[in-house]
């Protein structure tokens, strides 16, 4: 398999994660949606990536999409909670984690404007804290989020709290409310934990001198 990528990207370091601990041998073929020499329009008809290329030439894309068609695929070693209740709050958890990323992204963005509009950014700063502040609830001193073992959950949120660290790495403060190691430190053990991960060791983001545009695609 090859998995279309742009490595700063939080969601297709999802992608990579779910396929390491799958233990599927894949291909990351690098790629900036929106240069020339882009080859995402060719698979995928929103030209975004990450997208996943099937060994029989299937194109999978969307993060969560590609999450979910590995597992239907590739069962083993499941990557879901034992239960429907584990199921439903590693979904739950999903959603938190996605919103907060969009949140983020959004906030990010509007930085970049030259007149920033205040009120629309007070709103996403506060679904940012109050997000992360529910994650904080739902998983802080654990091992893991959901079912005491690795689910989709983990990559969830541990790609979430990766992709704040990244942007504050490479600049991008945000506030207070993106302060997540600060303000809700019962969920540093826990991201701590998930980074030793080979799988998180192996996909961390890496910031190469392009367009903002990166960590949206």
């Amino acid at each position: 398999m090859k998995l279309i990528n742009n490595p700063p990207s939080p969601y297709g370091r999802k992608a990579v994660i779910a396929l390491i601990e799958k233990g599927l041998p894949f291909e990351i073929v690098e790629d900036m949606p929106w240069g020339e020499s882009t080859i995402a329009s060719q698979y995928n008809p929103l030209e975004q990536v990450p997208i996943l290329l099937a060994d029989h030439g299937e194109a999978i894309y969307e993060s969560d999409f590609i999450l979910e068609w590995l597992e239907r695929r590739y069962p083993r070693p499941s990557l879901l909670p034992p239960d429907d209740d584990g199921i439903l709050d590693m979904k739950r958890l999903q959603v938190l984690a996605g919103a907060v990323q969009e949140s983020w992204f959004r906030l990010f963005a509007e930085t970049q404007r030259a007149t920033p509009a205040a009120a629309w950014m007070e709103r996403q700063k506060r679904k940012v804290a109050r997000g992360l502040a529910e994650i904080a609830r739902l998983v802080g001193g654990r091992e893991y989020a959901v079912s005491g073992r690795f689910t989709l959950a983990d990559i969830a949120v541990g790609t979430l709290l990766g992709s704040l660290d990244f942007l504050r790495e490479q600049g991008f403060d945000g506030g207070v409310e993106g302060r997540w190691r600060e303000q809700h430190g019962s969920l540093v053990p826990y991201a701590e934990g998930l980074e030793r991960r080979e799988s998180f060791r192996r996909s961390r983001q890496r910031a190469v001198p392009i367009d903002v545009q990166a960590i949206f695609t």
